[in-house]
């Protein structure tokens, strides 16, 4: 199996006179062909996908100035852009001309392609609802850094002058310490850096303690706007279960009121005032009726001789109203 492994190792590399001894040769590793790359055609097809799709939205668009508002939008744009930098890249590579963009530069734009996974919460509710919350505790949040930030400050400069007397030290300035005390507010704790002196110890646990009390400070205002958010999106899917019935409501004539009403029939239309009080709209033609069947308060709705009106009443469950 080794040989095997080392015959087929070998056919990697390609066998090419010396440039400057004669009768010699040496193993030149194979070119890469990135445009024959398994990866790199899948993603073609995907960009090519997606450019179709961004394209379509942005003609279908009534506003294009909103269009572009749109941060998801904004995001599909970016993330297109990386696979064109990278194809001029290499274009400019194969004909031997050095692209005049740096290397650092276009690594950043390689790294926007990342920001396709926020895609995933246009379909997708925890996505959601989690940026739901988070937009909604960005004040907890900013004082959370606020507090880790004096925290930093405090313990950094606390065992920075613990440990200067100590030969071996690695806290050898109060920024160096900086790191120290995030890992160790955050009760991560990798171990490259830690105190040796008693003072230094003593620093490091009161440094943990209460990392441990400021970051547990904001977190029940986040999982409260959480459950909020959470408790309302489950709210809409109970509610999309009503049935929309449509229906005619007629308006009794007066004369035709008034004769019925004396043959022992329906009693006089009820008096309602203020929040009782019924509204009737110029154009409404259907209710929205529950599953559980809830009654109808307010005025009798049936059909009779009279004039065809629109009548807007009361439910004892919330209407949904689907267009």
């Amino acid at each position: 199996m080794s040989q095997l492994f080392k015959h087929r190792q070998k056919k990697q590399f390609t066998l090419v006179p010396h440039p400057t001894i004669e009768n010699e040769t040496i193993l030149v590793p194979p070119v890469f062909d990135p445009f024959q790359d398994p990866f790199f055609i899948v993603e073609t097809i995907c960009i090519i996908w997606f450019s179709f799709e961004l394209t379509v939205r942005l003609i279908c668009a009534p506003s294009k100035m909103t269009f572009f508002k749109d941060v998801m939008n904004t995001i599909d744009f970016f993330a297109i852009i990386p696979y064109f930098v990278t194809i001029g890249t290499e274009l400019a590579k194969d004909k031997g001309t050095q692209p005049s963009v740096s290397l650092a530069l276009i690594r950043v734009i390689r790294l926007v392609r990342v920001f396709r996974i926020f895609k995933l919460s246009r379909h997708s509710k925890g996505l959601q609802i989690l940026g739901q919350t988070l937009k909604a505790s960005l004040r907890e949040l900013a004082l959370l850094i606020f507090f880790l930030f004096i925290g930093v400050i405090i313990f950094s400069s606390a065992v920075y002058f613990a440990e200067v007397d100590s030969p071996d030290t690695a806290f050898t300035s109060i920024p160096e310490a900086f790191w120290w005390a995030v890992v160790s507010m955050t009760t991560v704790g990798y171990g490259d850096m830690f105190p040796e002196t008693v003072g230094g110890k003593l620093v490091g646990s009161m440094c943990a303690i209460a990392g441990v009390l400021t970051i547990s400070l904001p977190v029940p205002v986040i999982v409260s706007n959480f459950s909020y958010f959470y408790h309302r999106e489950t709210e809409c899917e109970v509610t999309s279960q009503y049935h929309h019935v449509s229906t005619l409501l007629w308006e009794k004539d007066k004369e035709d009121d008034d004769e019925e009403g004396d043959e022992g029939g329906l009693d006089e239309e009820p008096e309602f005032t203020g929040d009782d009080a019924p509204l009737y709209g110029p154009d409404s033609r259907g209710i929205c009726h529950p599953l559980n069947g809830a009654l109808l308060t307010g005025l009798w709705a049936g059909q009779a001789t009279g004039d065809q009106r629109g009548i807007n009443f009361y439910l004892h469950e919330p209407l949904v109203t689907q267009v």
